[in-house]
């Protein structure tokens, strides 16, 4: 494995559209797949479900959150480094915005 996880002899890569939303979704989920899954609480409402639903995230708030990121700082669970979400922001941003909403 490399220092990014990733095996180099099974390493794809894409350059269209589709074929990279592809590699992200196969990445995302054999990182979800791997990894114990989070149960429900019996209180199927809580106080912030509210508050959540009535949140609604700008493009521009997207793109100011991937912008100020620390390159410095370590990844997340995703595994995806800051860097590389700072550089792709504008790419991105929208697609997280309406993820988000």
């Amino acid at each position: 494995m490399g220092s990014n996880g990733l095996d180099p002899d099974s390493a794809r890569s894409a350059s269209c559209p589709r074929d990279i939303a592809e590699l992200f979704n196969d990445y995302f989920f054999s990182i979800v797949s791997g990894s114990d899954k989070t149960t429900q609480t019996d209180n199927p409402s809580s106080p912030t479900d509210s508050n959540l639903s009535e949140s609604i995230l700008s493009l521009d708030d997207v793109l100011a959150a991937l912008l100020s990121l620390d390159t410095n700082k370590a990844t997340g669970p995703d595994e995806i480094p800051p860097r590389i979400l700072k550089e792709c922001a504008y790419q991105i941003a929208p697609s997280l915005c309406l993820l988000f909403n």
